[in-house]
């Protein structure tokens, strides 16, 4: 999630932004009824239920197939990978989808608000798989693991778009925003 201000100059740190309180504020789910589940909450229950996956149902042969690939630390990655599948609603285009909350991010100091209706259609998946390649990259992930990965992010709705779904819309707040600050 952006912090304000919207310009493309590096955005100054305030006194009142403490990243621990931010984790309170960023959603994942809601329901009718208003009950909220953190985004933090939902990413870790998720890497959670991964470690499960692979500890009781998982088949030992697939366990040993991934192991193989990823230096024996299988159920790290099966977790790592489901634990960052919605990172994406950290974006601000997901964060202001429900007004209430919404409005707590902007209290938060975050960014919300202001992007066109392009930005605001751009799904948490394709926000997701943007981060996740450029996060995992930055992170020293070679160009072949962040190419079979971004797709895991962007198609775990059952879509896996192209290339082109990682190009942010253009002309919104999303486009840097995402991209910069998630």
């Amino acid at each position: 999630m952006a912090r304000r201000p919207r310009s493309h100059a590096p955005v100054e740190r305030h006194d009142r932004f403490d990243d621990q309180a931010l984790f309170g504020v960023l959603w994942g789910k809601s329901n009718a009824s208003g009950k909220v589940n953190l985004l933090l909450q939902h990413l870790l229950d998720t890497a959670a239920v991964a470690e499960c996956l692979w500890d009781w149902y998982l088949a030992p042969a697939v366990r040993a197939r991934v192991d193989a690939c990823c230096g024996g630390r299988g159920r790290l990655l099966l977790a790592l990978l489901c634990g960052l599948h919605d990172v994406g609603k950290a974006s601000p285009a997901f964060q202001g989808k429900v007004e209430e909350l919404a409005g707590r991010v902007c209290s938060a100091g975050l960014a919300c608000g202001g992007l066109d209706a392009q930005g605001r259609r751009w799904h948490h998946s394709s926000a997701g798989a943007v981060v996740v390649r450029r996060v995992l990259g930055t992170a020293g992930w070679g160009p072949v693991a962040c190419g079979w990965v971004w797709p895991l992010v962007a198609g775990h709705h059952g879509l896996i778009g192209g290339e082109s779904l990682l190009e942010r819309p253009r002309g919104s707040l999303l486009s840097d925003a995402v991209a910069d600050d998630v």
